[in-house]
């Protein structure tokens, strides 16, 4: 068969192969385990085909509670986020009006998982919120491999004709299926890698705060307040330079209307004697 012939015909095997993506788990196996995938060459294991039965699931927990010393607080969570292999996503710190807040959200091992929430409830009396999840992205992972797969199996077919390719337009357009090839090929190794460090490393969101006295609440309230009024002064400031031509012109005005009527009614007064 011609490489021209194979090329025309080409884009219908790849529709009805990627139409997979709507079958069951089962059907992409089949499809990527009876077709001839060539050897990886040391492929990174994200991008390798989901066994059945291995089921990934990507854990996520959020616990909020009050502290009586935040600062001691955030440098146990450090340590114990360090031991545990993890690291430090985001550490933001609010200032509100009764308390102040302080959001950390870490990356931990799923193998540490349940041991660093179970070390993070030991200091902790109670929680105001203990929430956990599991979701399950076995599907997504193994339709993601699946399509991978066959998208590179066709990037080899597609370099294979190439080379037989004798006509320049045969390989301008073999060129152009390539690129898309390769374009889809990235955007699905990024998004499964992606969803492996999801897999691998659960997202927990740690949020404690401690209350604020009421003495340091009535003096912080009293600056805020004197900022504030502070800030519309010279925000009244800044609109009167702004508007000083239209009052010039309203004072210009008022002036010749106040003149014109005063002149009217010593005229009228005139008149009447």
């Amino acid at each position: 068969m011609s490489p021209c012939r194979f090329l025309s015909l080409f884009p219908l095997v790849l529709l009805s192969t990627f139409g997979c993506g709507d079958s069951s788990n089962e059907a992409h196996l089949a499809v990527v385990s009876q077709a001839e995938i060539p050897d990886s060459g040391g492929e990174p294991a994200s991008v390798q085909l989901t066994e059945a039965g291995d089921r990934k699931i990507v854990r996520t927990a959020e616990l909020v509670w009050k502290t009586e010393d935040r600062g001691a607080t955030r440098q146990q969570l450090q340590a114990m986020i360090q031991e545990s292999g993890g690291w430090i996503a985001d550490d933001t710190e609010e200032r509100l009006a009764l308390r102040i807040e302080q959001t950390m959200t870490a990356r931990i091992p799923v193998s540490q998982f349940d041991s660093f929430l179970d070390g993070v409830a030991a200091s902790v009396d109670f929680f105001d919120v203990r929430r956990m999840t599991a979701s399950d992205v076995t599907e997504v992972a193994m339709d993601l491999t699946a399509r991978l797969n066959v998208a590179r199996q066709s990037e080899g077919r597609y370099l294979e004709l190439l080379k037989s390719a004798q006509k320049v337009s045969e390989m301008l357009e073999i060129e152009v299926e390539l690129n898309r090839l390769r374009a889809d090929i990235e955007a699905a190794e990024t998004r499964l890698n992606g969803l492996q460090n999801r897999i691998a490393f659960s997202t927990v969101q740690l949020r404690f705060y401690e209350s604020v006295p009421a003495s340091v609440r009535f003096g912080t309230r009293l600056l805020d307040n004197v900022k504030i009024g502070w800030r519309g002064l010279i925000e009244f400031l800044i609109a009167v330079a702004l508007l000083w031509p239209l009052l010039c012109v309203a004072a210009v005005v008022g002036f010749v209307v106040r003149y014109r009527s005063k002149r009217r009614a010593n005229s009228d007064a005139i008149h009447s004697r």
